[in-house]
């Protein structure tokens, strides 16, 4: 799945779009910048979270972390710039 996401944003980003799906954001952005959380956590400043979650989501499958490339880190950021609110709240 990280792939097809990759692969989604870097035919978007060829089109000259900073979304997914085109121009606009959908849900599918919003989805994809959450839904990293538990793979690539955010710096403690953006998501603070108890010591016990945070390990147990950077010493998650390596091969999967391996999958979350830079561009889609990048958009997360892109995400919490524009339309997401920073810190994360729990």
């Amino acid at each position: 799945m990280l792939r097809v996401l990759d692969r989604a944003l870097a035919e978007s980003r060829a089109r000259g779009h900073a979304y997914i799906l085109g121009a606009a954001p959908t849900a599918l952005d919003v989805h994809c910048a959450v839904g990293l959380a538990p793979v690539a956590p955010m710096p403690e400043a953006e998501c603070p979270m108890p010591p016990p979650v945070r390990h147990a989501f950077e010493t998650g499958d390596a091969e999967v972390r391996a999958g979350v490339t830079d561009a889609l880190l990048e958009h997360r950021a892109l995400m919490f710039e524009r339309h997401l609110a920073l810190p994360v709240r729990c």
